[in-house]
């Protein structure tokens, strides 16, 4: 009698531990491919672009004006009296300073604002890949970079792009 109940229990916690782990269900996405075909990446790079001109454009006329400059010195240098060139060469030097602060300020700002845009892209992403789990009732989602081999998963890298373009439109 003893060993009929061990052989059930055993049984049953037997098959009460295959049914956690045998009913999971797992899938896979390709964040990569998402991220480069997403519309929303196109958007936020055309912003950030539109955002940012009037500083670079800024930034091409001060190197402009500092190339006319040097230009001037390298040309008429020889000929031009000493304290005319002396001034030109200062204005020269702190044209170079000014351009590069103002280049070290518009990188940082640039760096910046594509980090920001990046994480609402990623954001964006995070969000449609829980929308196709909880529908497809998924309990696990990884990131297909990360995984060498696994047998028997679904991908839902293209369902997560089609479900981008439903909320679209």
């Amino acid at each position: 009698m003893k060993f009929f109940l061990k052989i059930f229990i055993g049984l049953f916690f037997t098959v009460l531990s295959t049914q956690t782990f045998c009913c999971n269900k797992i899938a896979v996405v390709n964040i990569a491919k998402i991220f480069e075909q997403i519309p929303l990446k196109k958007l936020c790079s055309k912003q950030l672009e539109n955002d940012l001109k009037p500083q670079l454009i800024k930034l091409q006329q001060l190197q402009n004006e500092l190339n006319l400059k040097i230009k001037k010195i390298q040309n008429q240098g020889i000929s031009m009296i000493p304290s005319e060139r002396i001034k030109l060469e200062k204005d020269i030097k702190n044209l170079r300073n000014i351009l590069i602060k103002k280049v070290e300020k518009f990188k940082k700002e640039n760096n910046k604002r594509q980090i920001e845009a990046r994480n609402v892209i990623l954001n964006h992403i995070q969000k449609l890949i829980n929308i196709i789990a909880k529908k497809e009732h998924y309990n696990i989602v990884f990131d297909s970079t990360f995984i060498l081999y696994i047998k028997n998963v679904k991908d839902i890298t293209n369902e997560v792009l089609s479900q981008d373009k439903l909320l679209i439109k």
